[in-house]
């Protein structure tokens, strides 16, 4: 187990490597950088004053002499200052990443209470009425855009019935609901789709069927046996949801002016801030993998066949 989280994290280092090199190139594509929109801002300055700010940046020197710097300190965790607000970038980061940790919590436990129940109905009720409804507002669910469920939340919610803020307030905790709902909607979507299918999997199996001949209720063989048997692929599906949720809830942060690290990200591509969303993205790569390496040695745990292959 030990040799296979080394080589997990050994692997990590090239990908994150290529990441930040990615992100690095495609920021400068842009024919602006930090100081044309520090200074549009407030209407401008002369050549000489922002050709000062650029030397005093950094921005002067060439794209590997300014890559090779951020690799060498981000080593130590030093990703530098902001250009825009000066602020140190880790501490930044650090400060807004509880809020999207908050945010991403309570997506996930919203989607897992409306999932799990519905794609276990959906599979025993197969081709009956209500399968029929649940897998349409599925496959509704799964076709409309964040943005635009957010959008069509904040209508009905907040301004029709007046149940909620229309901006997420980071200190409120009626402030969290609707963009985690927004969020959980296309997710809770994939996981019914997903549960039924293997739930459905499951019922046909012949443990399944003795069970039924020994005369033991559904509800024990749903939520004792199947339920149990999936959790490894529900593990996978979380692993996958929370990397997906810290790394793409920007646009729902944005709009819902969630003070996350996804509207940080916004905002830092917005304004150039370079320092700034190199961090945001290494951070995050560095999250994503280490959640997906805590799942495989919940694999072990939960199926002790997994060890016994020698997976892990």
């Amino acid at each position: 187990m030990k040799r296979r989280i080394l080589n997990r994290l050994i692997q990590l280092i090239p990908i994150i490597v290529g990441l930040t090199f990615i992100t690095f190139f495609m920021m400068r594509l842009s024919m602006t950088d930090a100081v044309d929109m520090m200074y549009g801002e407030t209407g401008g300055a002369s050549a000489e004053v922002m050709e000062t700010k650029r030397l005093a940046l950094g921005l002067n020197e060439s794209f590997w002499t300014q890559y090779f710097n951020w690799i060498k300190n981000a080593i130590f965790l030093d990703f530098g200052n902001s250009y825009i607000s000066g602020y140190a970038v880790f501490d930044t980061f650090l400060d807004k990443l509880p809020k999207t940790v908050l945010l991403t919590a309570v997506s996930l436990a919203l989607t897992l209470m409306v999932s799990v129940p519905l794609g276990l109905i959906a599979a025993v009720k197969q081709n009956g009425k209500l399968d029929l409804i649940i897998r349409f507002f599925s496959f509704i669910g799964n076709s409309l855009p964040n943005f635009f469920v957010g959008l069509l939340l904040i209508y009905f919610l907040s301004l029709k019935l007046n149940l909620f803020p229309i901006v997420g307030l980071s200190d409120s905790l009626t402030g969290v609901i609707l963009p985690a709902a927004t969020l959980s909607v296309a997710m809770t979507a994939k996981y019914i789709r997903q549960i039924r299918a293997l739930t459905l999997s499951e019922l046909n199996k012949p443990y399944i069927i003795g069970a039924r001949a020994r005369g033991i209720s559904e509800f024990n063989i749903l939520f004792k046996s199947v339920l149990k048997s999936i959790s490894l692929t529900l593990i996978t599906l979380v692993a996958l949801s929370v990397g997906s949720l810290l790394g793409g809830a920007a646009i729902v942060e944005t709009v819902f002016m969630w003070d996350g690290v996804g509207k940080l990200a916004v905002d830092a591509i917005n304004m150039r801030d370079y320092p700034m969303l190199q961090a945001y993205v290494l951070m995050l790569s560095v999250i994503y993998v280490v959640i997906n390496l805590v799942a495989d040695i919940l694999y072990g745990v939960l199926d002790p066949r997994v060890k016994i292959g020698g997976n892990l």
